[in-house]
């Protein structure tokens, strides 16, 4: 037991004599506060130096543009990095082209001008094509340049037609279309022709510009009209085979044709084999010089005029065609009146190709009638003839 208070009594002492030594040495040497250096952090590392390419725009947007037109655009890439920046042509999407690359090495600060090259070819639609910059700036190694917008016509005119559906024979009757163009130049109307010189008295036509709501309802159009034609009481029974060709300020496009779309109806019809109704066309095939053919059509008269109306033949083309009309019989107890209308190319005839092709022109049939308001019934014949 004495032995360990001896021990603690140690200790003690021990402690005691080192912080007196510790408070006699603070009493020789002063504390001076400003003998303690202050920290000074380490020097921060120097950045590493390397290019950053910028692009002004990377993709351009011509809006509309006419079907094989070509154009360009120059894009603008910068350097904004610390170190040169170096630029090589890559790949291009099949209608692009990189045209000029004015400098391969671009020093910080500086500017390079890219030229791409384009050529609208395809269909009428959304245009997309792209070229690709390969770099040394290691954020962004390839920088894409893309060209979009819409192709179009140029002009263009909705609908494609004057669409007068079936027309009452002996009343007028008016169709509209309108005329756009997405060209820079400003669309005027000079002059206009029929095409088909034989009718073109039987119509008028009229224009006026689109206004500024009619012409926000199509996408990218600049100017354009609305254009009517004006179809007079007369015209002969059938398809109305018209086409109007406007006169332009345009050197894109002279010229506009516009075809009409229609038919004139009345009391009068036709029917049988290989008679369209909504062409006019009467297809009798290829013909047997040694057979010859005969094929018998109905002319149909309702109305108030059924039971008077008489049918004489008119212009026929060509001569190896022979046309008669029989007897008028009442039908369905005389609401309706039938006349046959016999079409023959006898045997022995001549070879021809009356077919309707670019290489030759269809035969016709003209028959005179006394009805008031159908003074003409006409027909186009398609045939050929082989010996």
């Amino acid at each position: 037991m004495k032995a360990w208070h001896g021990m603690g009594l140690a200790v003690a002492l021990g402690i005691l004599g080192g912080v007196g030594i510790s408070l006699l040495r603070i009493h020789l040497v002063p504390w001076d506060p400003h003998e303690i250096q202050p920290m000074v952090a380490e020097p921060a590392a120097k950045l590493s130096t390397r290019p950053k390419v910028a692009i002004d725009q990377a993709d351009y947007d011509f809006k509309a543009m006419d079907v094989g037109v070509e154009g360009a655009h120059d894009f603008l890439l910068t350097n904004v990095g610390n170190a040169p920046l170096e630029l090589t042509k890559g790949g291009t999407s099949c209608s692009c082209t990189l045209s000029e690359l004015n400098q391969r090495v671009v020093a910080p600060g500086k500017s390079a001008k890219v030229t791409v090259q384009w050529k609208s070819k395809g269909e009428w639609g959304p245009y997309r094509q792209s070229a690709t910059i390969l770099t040394n700036d290691p954020d962004n190694p390839r920088v894409e340049l893309t060209i979009t917008g819409r192709l179009t016509p140029g002009v263009q005119v909705s609908p494609p037609s004057f669409e007068l559906g079936r027309v009452s024979s002996g009343e007028p009757a008016t169709a509209e279309a309108r005329v756009y163009c997405y060209l820079p130049d400003r669309l005027e109307i000079k002059g206009y022709t029929w095409l088909s010189r034989s009718t073109e008295g039987m119509f008028e036509f009229h224009h006026q510009p689109l206004t500024a709501p009619q012409l926000a309802e199509e996408i990218d159009a600049r100017s354009g009209f609305l254009t009517k034609i004006v179809v007079k009481p007369g015209l002969p029974l059938g398809p109305i085979r018209q086409t109007i060709s406007l006169s332009t300020n345009l050197k894109a496009r002279p010229t506009i044709e516009i075809p009409l779309q229609g038919a004139i109806v009345s009391d009068i019809s036709i029917v049988g084999r290989g008679w369209d109704v909504e062409t006019g066309v009467l297809t009798l095939g290829t013909v047997s010089s040694q057979a010859g053919l005969e094929e018998t059509l109905t002319i149909i008269a309702r109305g108030p005029f059924r039971k008077e109306v008489k049918f004489t033949l008119g212009k026929i083309v060509p001569e190896v065609l022979r046309v008669k009309c029989g007897p008028s019989k009442p039908l369905t107890g005389g609401t309706v009146y039938c006349t046959p209308l016999i079409i023959q190319i006898p045997k022995g005839s001549h070879s021809g190709n009356f077919l309707g092709t670019k290489q030759s022109r269809c035969g016709e049939i003209t028959i005179e009638t006394s009805h008031p308001k159908a003074r003409q019934l006409h027909m186009f014949v398609s045939f050929a003839v082989e010996g």
